[in-house]
């Protein structure tokens, strides 16, 4: 017969055994993944933008020339590819930056303007923003409209972020910047 005294320390390793089994089980997912670096995504190979690390390429099938989101989602850029010379000559890049407006005013509920219109221009670009306030079903989003045009192209782009209210005061910054980053693309290059 064996004693208990003996037992004790084969106990002691099968337990010790079984929790370093439900440690490695349990924590295993939680390695830490090596950070993605920022990436540059182009809209119908014309323009460039630069999006922070994590933001995904949505590839399904969508109405934008290029539409991103945030790791969390909170965040998104869509973009519009324009080409004045396949606009009516009395038309302006203005004109379809409004038409984009109004397009989505007319299918959202309670759309309210958030910030006034900035226009600003440096190096040959110009960037023109307004933010609005809409609701969509039981979701409420800011819209962050910007019309994207450089003094040495034809194209233009007019890009729509979406960001949820409780989002904005960090997401407010990087969706400017990523405007910002906005590039046209060298063809070739």
């Amino acid at each position: 017969m064996t004693s208990k005294k003996s037992l004790l320390p084969g106990i002691r390793k099968i337990t010790a055994a079984v929790f370093a089994a439900f440690a490695v089980l349990t924590f295993s997912h939680c390695t830490a993944e090596p950070p993605t670096e920022p990436a540059t995504f182009t809209a119908l190979d014309r323009f460039s933008l630069s999006f922070p690390s994590g933001w995904k390429l949505y590839e399904k099938e969508n109405p934008f020339d290029l539409q991103c989101f945030s790791a969390q989602e909170d965040l998104m850029t869509a973009v519009f590819v324009f080409d004045r010379r396949d606009i009516a000559e009395a038309t302006a890049a203005e004109d379809i930056f409004a038409l984009q407006v109004d397009d989505l005013r007319s299918k959202r509920e309670n759309f309210n303007l958030i910030e006034e219109t900035k226009d600003a221009a440096d190096g040959g670009r110009r960037i023109k923003t307004v933010v609005y306030s809409g609701e969509k079903g039981v979701e409420r989003n800011y819209y962050i409209f910007s019309l994207v045009e450089f003094d040495d192209s034809d194209e233009f782009a007019v890009v729509l972020q979406t960001c949820f209210p409780s989002a904005w005061d960090g997401g407010k910054a990087v969706l400017e910047e990523i405007v910002s980053s906005c590039k046209t693309v060298t063809p070739g290059g």
